[in-house]
C-alpha cells in the first residue's frame, strides 16, 4: 500500500553512468467504504415516484440498482418513477479510482398510493354524541385515522376540540359537540378516502 517510485540509469562501456530515470505510482488494494444514503425515502410513502441523494470517495464511481434489478452507472441524486405497490430497496456501491468497489449500502421502503374505502358510517349512539360503526376495506398499510365534517371541503367547525381521530377498529366512540354529516379515513401511507354521508 501507499506510493512508489522505480528508478533505473545505465553505464556504458567507458564506465560513464547516466542520470536515472523514475517512475512514481500508488498501490491502493483497499476497497473504500460503503456509500452514505443521504436522502429518500424510507418506511411508508403514498408516492410513485423516488429520489435517493448519495455521497462517497472523492473521485469516486457510483453504481446503483432497486430491488432485484442489474447494476448500473449512476450518479446522486438517483431518481424512479411508476413504482409498483409494495416494498422496494434502492443499493448503491461506490469504485475508487485504483478500481476497489466497495460494498453496498441500502434503503428499504413502501409504497402505498391506493386509497382505503370507507363504505358506509353509521352513527349507533347520540347521546352523548356519538359512536359509530363503520364499514372499512384497505389492503394495503391500514387504516390509522377517521374525519369528521359537515361539509366534503373541509372539516367544520362545530365539530370541537377537534375533527381527526386515531382509528384501531370498525368501531369508534368519539366526543363531538354535533353530530357529523360526513367522515372519511386515511391510511398509514397518507392516503384518504372519499367523503361518505353518516346515517343513523
Amino acid at each position: 500500500q501507499g506510493s512508489h517510485t522505480f528508478e533505473v540509469r545505465q553505464t556504458d562501456q567507458a564506465g560513464n553512468t547516466s542520470n536515472a530515470s523514475s517512475r512514481n505510482w500508488t498501490v491502493d488494494t483497499a476497497a473504500p467504504s460503503a456509500p452514505s444514503i443521504d436522502s429518500g425515502p424510507s418506511g411508508l410513502t403514498n408516492s410513485a415516484s423516488a429520489s435517493f441523494g448519495f455521497s462517497g470517495e472523492a473521485n469516486a464511481s457510483f453504481e446503483c440498482r432497486i430491488d432485484s434489478g442489474s447494476w448500473s452507472s449512476c450518479s446522486s441524486p438517483k431518481a424512479y418513477s411508476s413504482l409498483s405497490q409494495g416494498s422496494h430497496t434502492f443499493y448503491v456501491k461506490q469504485t475508487d479510482q485504483a478500481g476497489n468497489t466497495s460494498a453496498e449500502d441500502s434503503r428499504s421502503w413502501t409504497v402505498d398510493t391506493v386509497a382505503p374505502t370507507l363504505s358506509s358510517i353509521r352513527i349507533s349512539k347520540r347521546s352523548p354524541c356519538c359512536s359509530f360503526s363503520l364499514t372499512v376495506s384497505e389492503s394495503g398499510s391500514g387504516v390509522s385515522l377517521i374525519e369528521f365534517s359537515n361539509a366534503k371541503t373541509r372539516p367544520a367547525a362545530t365539530l370541537t376540540p377537534k375533527t381527526t381521530y386515531p382509528l384501531a377498529s370498525p368501531l369508534i366512540t368519539v366526543r363531538l359537540s354535533a353530530a357529523p354529516t360526513f367522515a372519511r379515513v386515511r391510511d398509514a401511507a397518507g392516503n384518504w378516502s372519499s367523503w361518505v354521508a353518516v346515517s343513523g
